[in-house]
């Protein structure tokens, strides 16, 4: 999943904004999450985040991906696009909690939503908060 996050990046164009660029990410994850593809974060599990964190591979990654996710949020910050007042740290790991929210499975499950209102619902709730 991570190496799938970091070659999507590596795809998009670079003209693209910082905020649109996480945007498409965010999407891209969405729509994997609800074709079965995204685990949940391996923080929900103390043996699979132990493992992780052992396996050199994976560190490199994820904080390859961290990286370049953190330079997005800040030019988005400094742009103008993301709350500046809010530390960069609560920006990226919220964004990375949505790729993980349960509300995805529940409103494929319960909802009446197809999966594109599904994406295009919790992007909207994970950018632009519930406030109208």
């Amino acid at each position: 999943m991570i190496d799938g996050a970091i070659d999507f990046l590596a795809q998009l164009n670079n003209e693209l904004s910082a905020i649109d660029r996480l945007v498409a990410l965010l999407e891209w994850a969405l729509r994997v999450r609800l074709e079965g593809g995204m685990p949940f974060l391996p923080s929900t599990s103390t043996h699979v985040r132990d493992m992780l964190m052992r396996n050199l591979k994976y560190v490199t990654r994820v904080l390859k991906l961290n990286g370049q996710l953190e330079k997005l949020v800040l030019a988005a910050q400094k742009k103008g696009d993301l709350n500046p007042e809010l530390p960069s740290d609560v920006i990226l790991f919220s964004y990375y909690s949505r790729t993980c929210d349960p509300a995805v499975e529940y409103l494929q499950k319960f909802s009446k939503m197809d999966n594109d209102a599904i994406v295009a619902h919790i992007l909207q709730v994970a950018l632009g908060g519930l406030r109208p």
